[in-house]
């Protein structure tokens, strides 16, 4: 038996001791504090219980939300998803065969990762408002835009026609954080190859593999004018691209689309 007793310390929050006395039987000691501390004038009680801890200077009880907090800047949303942990699975199978003092190994090596800590602009144009062209870039008040059918979204409403078509066109990007929808896969073919020549050793390895990922990189762009920049739209579901890791067939894409679009020349 251990016979614990528990105290609760204002000097330290936390404190865990251990001794044995001379007859040889353990002892153990326990102790845990979290104080809050409160100053008293020395005339007056620091607070008394039944009116409960008393507010600080100046605080103002809700609701205080004034509903033009932060327009025409960033905001950012907190889902229910927010800070939960990713899943990460691991797998891997090889077989080993020795031919002609070669000894031969294949195996596939693969993960799966859901649940990624991501970031998605909940705030984006709609994509089916791209095909407006140059018009998005024209104030809301111009006569080409007012001519097309659109007025501001609100009165007071200052900015371009993109952004009024927006979903929440009195912010500009609304960042939901650590959203959870990341998730990657990766799948690969190992061959490795070895034979040992008294003090040498001769080996040849070939990884035959594909990763992909989900609002994890930029992915999916828009068609545009300009020249080659690009859009990033939301990635959702089924909307899987090139993993962060992919960056050679990255790069080939953008430029077989840059070639197909005119932008670049072949040589």
């Amino acid at each position: 038996m251990c016979p614990t007793s528990t105290a609760v310390s204002a000097a330290a929050s936390a404190k865990r001791r251990q001794a044995c006395d001379r007859s040889g039987r353990f002892r153990c000691r326990t102790g845990y504090a979290n104080p809050i501390q409160y100053q008293s004038d020395s005339r007056n009680p620091a607070l008394y219980w039944d009116g409960g801890v008393p507010a600080p200077p100046g605080f103002t009880p809700p609701p205080t939300i004034d509903p033009t907090l932060s327009n025409n800047n960033d905001a950012d949303y907190f889902s229910q998803n927010f800070g939960k942990a990713g899943r990460i699975q691991n797998w891997s199978f090889n077989i080993q065969h020795e031919i002609a003092k070669f000894v031969v190994e294949v195996g596939y090596a693969g993960n799966r990762a859901t649940r990624l800590a991501s970031t998605g602009d909940l705030n984006q144009l709609p994509t089916s408002r791209l095909a407006l062209g140059n018009l998005l870039s024209r104030d809301i008040y111009s006569p080409e835009v007012a001519a097309a059918g659109f007025t501001a979204p609100y009165t007071g409403f200052k900015g371009t026609l993109a952004q009024s078509l927006r979903p929440y066109p009195q912010f500009l990007n609304v960042s939901e954080r650590n959203n959870g929808m990341g998730k990657s896969s990766y799948d690969s073919l190992q061959a490795k190859v070895e034979r040992r020549f008294g003090d040498f050793q001769l080996s040849g390895t070939y990884v035959f593999s594909k990763s992909l990922a989900l609002n994890t990189y930029r992915q999916i762009f828009s068609q545009t004018q300009l020249g080659p920049v690009f859009f990033e739209f939301i990635q959702r579901k089924g909307d899987e691209g090139f993993g962060e890791g992919n960056f050679k067939a990255l790069f080939e894409s953008m430029e077989r689309d840059q070639l197909r679009r005119g932008v670049l020349q072949t040589a």
